[in-house]
């Protein structure tokens, strides 16, 4: 009401130049503030990668396992089977994927030291005059293998089989005891050897893998190793052939670069 009679007291020309101001003043007002509220309102990129989801580049990590071996040789397994050897080891891997969509390729290797040990024992004829005790031992004191790695890549998560060569040192130790009893008279004769083999063969396994961060990943994974067989103490009275098989359970660390 008070515009209406302010304006009716201006004449036409005075009018149009009160319009034309007010339009010159409130215009770049309106179209900054449009402006800032437009520019607050941009929502993030979407073409943003969520962590972990582009498995693509080079790895290196740290890892611990537990293994479980089968071990079978010429003498003593027949009569008691297969001996199962167990512990622990520890070491390093490194590693190259490439993704293409949700399939991943890539290749491993690593290498690991510890004391996976297990015995073998018999007695023969122990209540005869004639008796012998022997024994058999093994000591798998590092493992290592180059594998091929497919998997599929959910984001931050990827599940992989893999599979390639094996390789591992083997320690084994044999002992005996031969004892003659007759009448009050007992003869004893001991003898031990050890012996040290690089055996080598095929692993196959799987696992999963998660991306913690752009760089850092957490995995578990099975592995199952034919080490195939080896003879040792060649020439010799405690001359024998091992099959050497193992199992392990492993978990790691990785950074990517």
């Amino acid at each position: 009401m008070l515009v209406f009679v302010y304006e009716s007291q201006m004449t036409g020309a005075q009018l149009k130049r009160f319009i034309v101001s007010i339009a010159l003043t409130v215009v770049p007002m309106v179209a900054q503030g449009a402006d800032l509220g437009l520019r607050k309102s941009y929502p993030p990129s979407a073409e943003a990668a969520p962590a972990g989801s582009n498995w693509t580049g080079a790895y290196v990590g740290l890892n611990g396992e537990w293994g479980q071996g089968a071990i079978k040789d010429r003498y003593l397994s027949p009569q008691l089977g297969a001996f199962k050897p167990t512990g622990w080891l520890g070491g390093l891997q490194a590693g190259y994927n490439h993704q293409i969509g949700d399939v991943v390729l890539g290749v491993e290797t690593d290498y690991a030291l510890g004391d996976v040990t297990g015995t073998q024992k018999q007695e023969l004829n122990s209540g005869q005059p004639f008796g012998f005790t022997g024994a058999v031992g093994t000591t798998l004191s590092s493992f290592g293998s180059i594998r091929a790695r497919a998997g599929v890549a959910m984001n931050s998560a990827l599940f992989f089989a893999t599979g390639g060569y094996a390789f591992g040192l083997t320690r084994v130790t044999a002992s005996g005891a031969a004892t003659f009893r007759s009448n009050s008279l007992t003869q004893t004769s001991n003898a031990a050897a050890s012996d040290s083999k690089w055996m080598n063969g095929w692993v196959l396994g799987g696992g999963m893998e998660y991306a913690f961060s752009q760089h850092l990943s957490g995995n578990v994974e099975y592995l199952y190793a034919d080490l195939r067989k080896a003879t040792v103490f060649k020439n010799t009275w405690a001359e024998d052939e091992i099959l050497h098989k193992v199992s392990f359970v492993r978990a790691g660390v990785n950074y990517h670069f």
